[in-house]
């Protein structure tokens, strides 16, 4: 997967984040097991930074997933995903441990509900992020189906 982000956080500054990453995944029944190793490089700047002078950071974000499929429509998923600061000795700045539910409203778009418990290690002081979030997810499918194979299918999931 390969991954743009622009995000630009009032009074404080911008950000762009561009990471590359794989995924292995194997199933169980009805539960799903997803390693997703990334790496990710993030540049920001500040306001009132005329020289734009961009403070960045490199992150290997290896994520382990456990989903479970509840029925046709719904999955319930958890997931622990370190960020290692490749740049610092290999520290972990911060966790992003989330769970959450998937629904699909309708074929190849689903709602996602869930919640990150973030705990931030980077800071002299302890820091804890708590979110609560909503996204969609659509899924697109590319090419034609030839008699007896799979569609090819295209994920817009945010990571």
């Amino acid at each position: 997967c390969v991954d743009y982000r622009y995000t630009t956080v009032i009074d404080v500054g911008h950000y762009h984040r561009f990471a590359i990453g794989g995924e292995a995944q194997t199933k169980w029944k009805k539960f799903e097991f997803i390693f997703r190793p990334m790496l990710q490089k993030q540049n920001q700047y500040f306001l009132g930074d005329d020289e734009q002078k961009l403070q960045n950071s490199t992150y290997l974000r290896p994520r382990v997933k456990v989903q479970y499929k509840i029925n046709k429509r719904v999955d319930v998923y958890i997931y622990g995903e370190p960020f290692v600061n490749v740049q610092q000795s290999n520290n972990i700045d911060w966790w992003q441990n989330t769970c959450g539910l998937k629904y699909e409203y309708t074929k190849n778009q689903k709602v996602n509900f869930f919640y990150i418990w973030q705990p931030d290690y980077s800071h002299n002081y302890f820091y804890t992020y708590n979110i609560f979030g909503v996204d969609l997810d659509f899924t697109i499918k590319v090419g034609k189906k030839k008699k007896g194979k799979k569609d090819k299918k295209v994920d817009l999931a945010p990571s």
